[in-house]
């Protein structure tokens, strides 16, 4: 279960490949999805060429054959064989005794190779679809808190600051002079703290051109003042 919810919190994160670091499973995790998948491609090994003919044959002693052109049941088998190869071992065994015990087909004629295949991918299909829903998650390109992840997050109280900030002194060229100084800070770099330094900065150039400051945002910028001043 905390397996299975993990993969899903991560799948909800992820995005063309790509998964923010917080999204991304814990390392433990990650190892107990690494080795799912190896187990699982154990499971799906191919049965080898004599297993093949081994569980074909149980069907040809058992079930009628069908006229194929075959005088040679070695011929036969072999075609058989040719055409299961890449049947994972464990799905042509299941589908094998499936059609001796009558759990598939008429129970009268042996089936032909691609009912085997057909019937045996069946059972593949979970395991495939479980690895579909693994392997993004191993495969996928981590995105580091302070990448795009985080800067989203910046910008949302960035701007919330700039809203406080315009709403407080309109009308004046500080947002120009604020806007200047901004642009030469890296995007990733841009935090709801460096955009207040940037806009005291501006404000300190000319505070007299600037209109008066309310009481609570005369409180905000203090407060800056005094952190900026104690890093």
């Amino acid at each position: 279960m905390a397996l299975d919810r993990a993969l899903s919190i991560a799948h909800n994160a992820l995005q063309d490949g790509e998964i923010p670091e917080r999204s991304l499973p814990s390392p433990d995790v990650m190892q107990a999805l690494a080795d799912r998948v190896q187990d699982i491609r154990s499971y799906l090994a191919g049965a080898t060429r004599e297993q093949i003919a081994v569980c074909v044959a149980r069907l040809f002693v058992v079930l009628a054959k069908r006229s194929e052109g075959f005088d040679d049941e070695a011929q036969r088998i072999s075609l058989y064989v040719e055409i299961l190869s890449d049947v994972p071992r464990f799905a042509l065994e299941k589908t094998c005794n499936d059609f001796l015990y009558g759990r598939a087909g008429d129970g009268k004629w042996v089936p032909t190779p691609a009912e085997i295949r057909n019937a045996a991918m069946k059972h593949v299909q979970p395991w495939l679809a479980e690895l579909d829903r693994i392997n993004p998650i191993l495969n996928a390109s981590v995105i580091a808190l302070n990448d795009y992840g985080q800067q989203a997050a910046n910008l949302k109280h960035v701007q919330e600051t700039l809203h406080m900030l315009r709403g407080a002194v309109p009308k004046c060229d500080i947002d120009t002079r604020w806007a200047t100084k901004l642009q030469d800070v890296p995007a990733a770099d841009v935090t709801p703290r460096v955009a207040a330094e940037k806009w005291l900065e501006a404000y300190q150039e000319k505070p007299k051109d600037a209109p008066q400051i309310g009481p609570s945002l005369q409180k905000y910028i203090e407060r800056t003042r005094r952190e900026i001043g104690t890093q």
